[in-house]
């Protein structure tokens, strides 16, 4: 009795073993199946990765022939504006120089017609002198309501002890309008330049009949307005000290130097 139990229980065991084996046996082809499975897909996924690798590199080498042919053309173009601008500057130069020979010529022109127009001013003022070289301006004569301005002046001249019977007048008359309380100048006209320099030369005896009383030359108003800036400056002068200063014609004499309405010292001039 314990025997066929025994060998029952044996023949269990083995029976157990062998549907143990037989199940590791499916596992294992099983598992096997899934790994071949695997390493298709793997070879699948890698294959197909190895063509996307190919077609992105491909893109990328397009992609970089397209842009070095883009540089290409922009390095061409560069060139080409480059060339431009050389060309421009070239040019911009040759227009700068004869733009800038012309207007030193132009500022040739106007500086010769400066000079021209100024000579000619000068020409003018030297003419309307030339009319006025018979004239003289007697200042500061008593000036009555009823008067023969020719027979005041030959009253003067008798005055400073000039022999005038001789002499003879073009027109003798009081400059501007009559104004109450202001003493008008006598311009007379002498017919002879002799007898207008003679009487000149004696202008300071004047001081014998009118204390007061001076005779001027009749300038141009040109030199009238410059001749006011110069007597001006001597009367600054002189309130400075100066002893060796005076006005003579369009000049202002000092210590014997020359100047002119222009050049005055600045220590002189208006404003100082």
């Amino acid at each position: 009795m314990g025997k066929r139990k025994k060998q029952k229980s044996l023949s269990s065991s083995s029976a157990g073993n062998e549907d143990s084996y037989e199940e590791n046996k499916i596992a294992a082809s099983i598992m096997e199946d899934r790994f071949e499975m695997l390493a298709k897909r793997m070879d699948d996924g890698f294959s197909k990765l190895h063509e996307d690798f190919d077609v992105f590199r491909h893109e990328i080498k397009s992609e970089l022939m397209i842009i070095k042919s883009c540089v290409r053309d922009l390095e061409k173009s560069i060139e080409y504006t480059q060339a431009q601008v050389d060309i421009l500057k070239e040019t911009t130069k040759a227009v700068d120089d004869n733009m800038s020979d012309r207007l030193s010529n132009l500022e040739n022109q106007v500086n010769t017609l400066k000079k021209e127009l100024q000579q000619e001013r000068e020409n003018i003022v030297m003419l309307e002198q030339y009319s006025r070289r018979e004239n003289l301006i007697f200042n500061n004569i008593k000036e009555e309501a009823t008067e023969d301005c020719q027979k005041v002046v030959r009253r003067v001249l008798d005055g400073m002890e000039i022999n005038h019977e001789d002499m003879k007048f073009h027109a003798v008359h009081r400059l501007g309008k009559r104004i109450e309380g202001k003493t008008r100048p006598i311009i007379a006209r002498f017919l002879s330049r002799e007898d207008r320099d003679f009487v000149w030369k004696r202008k300071k005896n004047i001081k014998a009949v009118f204390r007061e009383g001076y005779i001027t030359q009749d300038y141009a108003r040109t030199i009238k307005n410059e001749r006011a800036i110069l007597i001006k400056a001597m009367l600054r002068g002189r309130r400075k000290g100066m002893r060796d200063i005076k006005v003579i014609d369009r000049h202002l004499v000092i210590d014997g130097e020359r100047y002119n309405h222009q050049n005055i010292p600045l220590d002189l001039k208006e404003g100082q």
